[in-house]
């Protein structure tokens, strides 16, 4: 097995970690990096003679086939156009051919956030926004009704009851939604009961 691996210099330290282990993968690489800084990495796959396509939306990485027919997918060119879509040049062996594939725009038609439904009043939770369809073409900005922009967001409330997290994605491809979380904030200390042994704390 080989592994397609990618590395980050943050300036003092190198970053490696493992893009996709899946077969003898990783050859014949491009790598371009989109308005956000984030990777967009093409690739060879010999143990089944695909193209395919890897990129980081922040959090983790997905992994895409883009060409199955044939030996496809050596000596490719990765390259992003305005709207951060990925275009790529490539081998196909099997017919002898230079061949070339895009991505189409697919915009974002929903948020979900995940987090705490309930947290203590004045405890931090932190919640995170992935887009819907997983698919939507990044960039992504999410916009947070507390005025945090990007993928996370910290929240705390004061005094107790039920509050909602809201937040808004859209993506150069004309697509925008939000998503809604409902919070419980409950008193500290909260007291749980016991009924089956008779106490409470």
């Amino acid at each position: 097995m080989v592994a397609s691996k990618y590395a980050s210099f943050d300036g003092s330290t190198w970053h490696i970690e493992t893009v996709d282990s899946e077969g003898y993968v990783g050859k014949y690489t491009s790598l371009a990096l989109d308005s956000a800084g984030r990777p967009h990495i093409s690739y060879y796959d010999r143990t089944n003679g695909d193209l395919k396509y890897a990129y980081f939306d922040g959090a983790s990485w997905h992994i895409e086939t883009v060409d199955s027919a044939g030996d496809v997918g050596k000596d490719t060119s990765l390259a992003l156009d305005s709207n951060g879509r990925p275009h790529i040049s490539y081998y196909d062996e099997t017919n002898r051919d230079l061949k070339y594939a895009w991505g189409e725009c697919i915009p974002v038609s929903g948020v979900a956030i995940s987090g705490p439904g309930a947290l203590l009043a004045g405890q931090e939770g932190t919640y995170r926004a992935s887009p819907l369809p997983i698919t939507a073409s990044l960039p992504i900005t999410f916009t947070w009704d507390n005025g945090t922009v990007g993928p996370t967001a910290v929240y705390s409330w004061a005094m107790t009851g039920t509050y909602t997290v809201t937040v808004t994605g859209t993506n150069l491809c004309g697509g925008e939604a939000v998503g809604h979380l409902p919070v419980r904030v409950l008193e500290w200390p909260y007291r749980i009961y016991l009924p089956l042994v008779g106490r409470s704390w």
